[in-house]
This record gives structure tokens, C-alpha cells and sequence, in this order.
């Protein structure tokens, strides 16, 4: 197959190659991937690969960055009352 017998296509955010071919059956289309943001991709590898090397830190990780939240929405909470109560 030289460059000349094919083309890629982009369509609805799916790739495919076009080229001269038959199916076995009307309801069968040509092979397509689809296309993603790249750094979309890479932030969920990285997850994914933590979380399968390290299960243990990545949890304990994400129980700190939760507790963190949970400490600042309180202390906002609690400035906001002694406002509210000095009035």
C-alpha cells in the first residue's frame, strides 16, 4: 500500500484511514479510534500508575488533601460566625 491509496480522516472525533475495501456486512464499518486531549491522557496515566504502584500512599494522600479541605471549610465557617456574632 503506498501513501496514494489511502487518507486519513478525521469525523467526529474519531480517526480512520480510507481506502478501497469490502466488508462481510453492511453493518460493519472501518476501524477507528478515538481522539483524546493529551493531557487529559497523561494526568490519568499518572494517576493510574500511582495508584497501582503506590495504593497505600495514594490513599493516605488523598485522605490528608481531604482532611486539609475539610479544616479550611471549617475555619471559614467558624470566621464567618464570630462575625456574624459580633454584631
Amino acid at each position: 500500500m503506498i501513501k496514494d491509496d489511502y487518507k486519513i480522516v478525521v469525523k467526529d472525533d474519531k480517526v480512520h484511514i480510507e481506502y478501497d475495501r469490502e466488508f462481510i456486512s453492511s453493518k460493519y464499518g472501518p476501524p477507528s479510534v478515538e481522539v483524546n486531549k493529551p493531557l487529559v491522557h497523561k494526568a490519568t496515566t499518572v494517576v493510574k500508575s500511582t495508584w497501582d504502584d503506590h495504593p497505600i500512599l495514594t490513599l493516605l494522600g488523598m485522605l490528608l488533601i481531604i482532611a486539609a479541605i475539610a479544616i479550611v471549610i471549617y475555619l471559614i465557617i467558624e470566621a464567618i460566625r464570630k462575625k456574624s456574632s459580633k454584631k
